[in-house]
């Protein structure tokens, strides 16, 4: 059966999001087995569904956390100002970088032979929001959040080797070409 690069992006979104804890074989699973959509897309949805879902995550391990960082007059790990500022930023960030790559899928799927650049540019956005969340994490679920079995340390390789698929110069290069009318 074929999907349309939106049903295809949001099915990695979704996997991505569910799957931090994982390794994210669900979404790895489901891209190879759409080679029509710019794989640069497919990694920015893996990237920003994996920042939101981490995003939910740290919140629900804030929510179970038995005892606050000592903060005075807080009885409570949800009740900590820095946290819910934490969370607050990170929530906003992931999203942005989802509602990015949900876009570009939408203007791709209009246009299949579309500008790689804005494939790339969706992929920068995601990357950029990943890898903040990978070490922004750490900061919302502090020291009891590093045993493994929370998955929290996935974020960061899972991140930060996806970035390298895509190097951070010749992407931007790209997009600014792209931007400039002097190359798709």
């Amino acid at each position: 059966m074929t999907t349309t690069i939106p049903e295809t992006v949001r099915a990695v979104l979704a996997a991505a999001q569910a799957g931090v804890a994982d390794g994210l074989t669900a979404a790895d699973d489901l891209i190879s087995g759409n080679p029509d959509t710019p794989r640069p897309l497919l990694d920015a949805a893996v990237l920003a569904g994996a920042a939101l879902g981490s995003v939910h995550a740290a919140a629900d391990f804030t929510r179970a956390r038995p005892r606050p960082r000592p903060v005075p007059g807080v009885t409570s790990a949800t009740q900590d100002p820095l946290s819910q500022a934490l969370l607050g930023e990170a929530l906003a960030d992931a999203q942005g970088a989802v509602a990015f790559v949900l876009e570009t899928a939408d203007e791709l799927a209009e246009r299949p032979a579309g500008p790689v650049a804005r494939a790339l540019a969706a992929f920068d956005v995601a990357a950029e929001a990943g890898l903040r969340q990978a070490e922004r994490i750490w900061e919302i679920v502090g020291t009891s959040g590093s045993p493994n079995v929370h998955g929290f340390d996935r974020l960061w390789r899972e991140a930060r080797a996806l970035t390298l698929r895509h190097p951070r110069g010749p992407r931007r290069r790209a997009v600014g070409l792209a931007y400039l009318g002097l190359e798709s």
